[in-house]
């Protein structure tokens, strides 16, 4: 009798947890973003991953979740281009008890989004140049760097410090969301700065810049400038390998 009260527990445990799964939810697209945001489509894919407890077999774990946000990634490119990313993401079990003895069937779904520069009003042509050149440079990188780096963004040098500051963050945004690279925590990045006594939008050589990216655990360090060509500007960018010092890559765009 007490046996067959613990099994009968452990059954409706597991229903739970069924339950639990269908509304597990990754990446969510924060309210005070949205604004800045278009959502481009839906979409959906199935997928298995190997057998694990009872447990984890309903809850998708973060390993779970990294897959369903690659595989929706790669089933979006087929119909998108260009620069988006995956939000809203519901990974949900998608079986029976009878289905997960060799591995574990899961569904997820997502919205397609893409930066919308026309968010604000005031938004002017300069502004939306800056937006889509940053893009295409990103883009370049992301694309001629090799996967699976730890990268670090040194610097941009220019006569102002919050357009250096803009295009780092804008930059790491991408790479990031790449999800090819590991990016060095900018904390790190900043004590290396206060210890070596250069700023964000100052002139590095790449001789330190090489030497900041060892100590930083770094394999490619990325830095740029932006120069004046007659009434514009423009964006320089360098990939530099940190074991041989060679340049990788060299992208270039008009702000």
């Amino acid at each position: 009798m007490l046996r067959k009260k613990i099994v009968s527990k452990m059954f409706l445990l597991f229903l739970v947890f069924m339950y639990i799964s269908c509304a597990s939810i990754h990446r969510p697209l924060p309210d005070d973003e949205k604004s800045n945001y278009i959502v481009l489509g839906l979409v959906r894919t199935n997928f298995r991953t190997s057998f694990g407890s009872i447990i984890t077999t309903t809850l998708p774990t973060k390993k779970t979740k990294e897959i369903a946000y690659t595989l929706l990634r790669q089933e979006a490119a087929k119909n998108f281009h260009g620069e988006f990313d995956i939000k809203n993401i519901i990974v949900s079990f998608s079986g029976g008890i009878f289905t997960t003895i060799f591995s574990i069937p899961w569904v997820a779904s997502g919205e397609i989004v893409t930066r919308n520069v026309h968010h604000s009003q005031h938004q002017t042509h300069s502004n939306i140049l800056f937006i889509n050149s940053i893009n295409r440079v990103s883009q370049e990188l992301i694309n001629n760097l090799p996967d699976n780096t730890r990268l670090a963004v040194i610097n941009i040098s220019s006569n102002n410090i919050n357009l250096s500051a803009n295009i780092v963050e804008e930059l790491e945004f991408h790479l990031v969301s790449s999800r090819k690279f590991t990016i060095v925590d900018r904390n790190a990045l900043n004590i290396i700065r206060i210890e070596q006594n250069f700023h964000m939008s100052g002139e590095v050589s790449d001789t330190s810049a090489v030497s900041i990216g060892q100590i930083l655990g770094a394999n490619i360090v990325i830095t740029g400038s932006i120069t004046e060509t007659g009434r514009n500007q423009r964006l320089n960018i360098r990939a530099l390998d940190v074991r041989t010092a060679e340049i990788i890559t060299i992208v270039r765009a008009d702000l």
